[in-house]
């Protein structure tokens, strides 16, 4: 029940600031327009920021990965082989 009443309240939510957002945008003065879009400009360009710099923490922190393969023995080389074969 909780998972309904959750999912209805995201949908209303959503619904009322789609028609807040498209009203301020198209029907409103010019000067509050630009400011919305800025506002809205704004925002996705801090949303990308963040992305790249989570992007670029996470290279940071994590180990390398060696990019060189083990070397075998004539012995194991002769075991894998004999498997294929």
């Amino acid at each position: 029940m909780k998972r309904r009443v959750l999912g209805t309240l995201l949908i209303v939510v959503a619904l009322v600031i789609m028609i807040t957002y498209t009203y301020l945008l198209f029907f409103t003065e010019v000067a509050i327009q630009l400011r919305v879009l800025r506002i809205t400009v704004y925002i996705m360009v801090m949303i990308l920021l963040v992305v790249l710099i989570a992007t670029g923490y996470m290279f940071l922190r994590t180990p390398s990965f060696s990019t060189t393969l083990p070397d075998m023995s004539e012995n194991e080389e002769e075991k894998c082989s004999s498997k294929n074969s």
